[in-house]
């Protein structure tokens, strides 16, 4: 897997959208939303395509939402901030901004009913706000934060069980736990 590769493995979209800035905690992050192109094909592989392609305004708002999502997320499940993330207050400025997400459903013949592609970049991102803020707001404790050092993303974790990510970093977290044995013996 190539480091610039969406990866979509945390259980929601908002989440994987935090995930597209990998090693947050670290001094040197790896952004994958490197263009406006970038955000049009992560917004796609989640369904949200919007009708009008995103524009470099729409990249750098999509970026500072990710963030403010973040530090929404960061803050409801008790765990630190990354360096650089936005103040609470920032957060609720950029969150508030983006708006609401205006309808979600059409009617596709006589009674079949799916859901409308957003308009634009600002209602794709208002749906992603919405879906954190509902599953932040009812079931914050079914969200959890990888152990490993480098990766710390946050995951949807419903059985309370895991405490990594993904099998990559489980890997991960196993080799250092017997190597850190090995050591001690």
């Amino acid at each position: 897997m190539a480091e610039l590769d969406f990866v979509f493995n945390t259980g929601a979209a908002w989440t994987d959208l935090l995930g597209t800035l990998r090693y947050p905690y670290t001094e040197d992050p790896l952004d994958r939303l490197t263009s406006p192109e970038r955000l049009a094909e992560w917004f796609a592989a989640v369904g949200l395509a919007p009708t009008a392609p995103p524009g470099d305004d729409d990249l750098a708002l999509a970026q500072a939402t990710r963030e403010a999502l973040r530090t929404l997320a960061t803050g409801a499940l008790g765990l630190p901030l990354p360096p650089g993330s936005p103040d609470a207050e920032q957060a609720v400025r950029v969150l508030g901004g983006v708006g609401a997400p205006g309808s979600v459903f059409e009617l596709a013949g006589s009674d079949a009913l799916r859901p409308r592609n957003p308009a634009d970049t600002r209602a794709a991102l208002a749906r992603i706000v919405a879906s954190a803020t509902t599953d932040l707001g009812h079931h914050p404790q079914d969200f959890g934060q990888c152990s490993d050092p480098g990766c710390r993303k946050i995951y949807l974790d419903a059985s309370h069980v895991r405490k990594a990510c993904c099998d990559t970093c489980s890997t991960r977290l196993r080799v250092r736990a017997y190597r850190e044995r090995t050591k001690r013996a």
